[in-house]
């Protein structure tokens, strides 16, 4: 059983045992302690105040928190053609907040990745959803949407494992 060759696979894939015939374990921590390392919501940027005091686009301040919050909306509750509106809402967001998009970064949405798995010729590819690229090519921040419909299985710990 130890002489078993396992290869890179998607994580559509993956079934649930397979974590574990990889000796994978998952460790359950919440998502402020997993992103933040901290169990205390960090304070918001100034730049999205009147975005996250505004209920109503329609009352919004400015044109800016306007469309950010439509972009929310529509991310919210996309409609056929729409697949793209959480990416979209996370690269407005993100170019909202000074300092993830200002110097030499940009941000890119489907941007495609080489991964070289287990020394193998070949190489695997993915896509990011979002992600913040450095003037080197160096990616900084990525952003992936979890994929899980409604009522659906979730699939995040093969997700992100994978």
């Amino acid at each position: 059983m130890a002489d078993l060759i396992r290869s890179a696979k998607s994580e559509n894939d993956w079934s649930k045992v397979e974590p574990t015939a990889y000796n994978i374990q998952i460790v359950e921590r919440s998502l402020l302690q997993a992103f933040f390392n901290t169990e205390q919501m960090p304070l918001l940027p100034v730049e999205l105040g009147d975005f996250r005091t505004t209920d109503n686009r329609d009352d919004a301040a400015d044109d800016d928190t306007y469309r950010l919050l439509r972009h929310l909306d529509i991310a919210h509750s996309p409609k056929a053609g729409q697949e793209a509106a959480t990416n979209v809402f996370a690269q407005k967001l993100l170019e909202t907040v000074r300092g993830y998009s200002a110097g030499r970064r940009i941000l890119m949405i489907l941007h495609v990745l080489s991964l070289f798995i287990c020394g193998s010729a070949h190489s695997t590819v993915t896509q990011t959803d979002v992600c913040i690229i450095q003037d080197t090519s160096d990616i900084i921040l990525l952003v992936q949407e979890d994929k899980q419909l409604d009522g659906g299985i979730c699939a995040g710990d093969r997700s992100i494992s994978a």
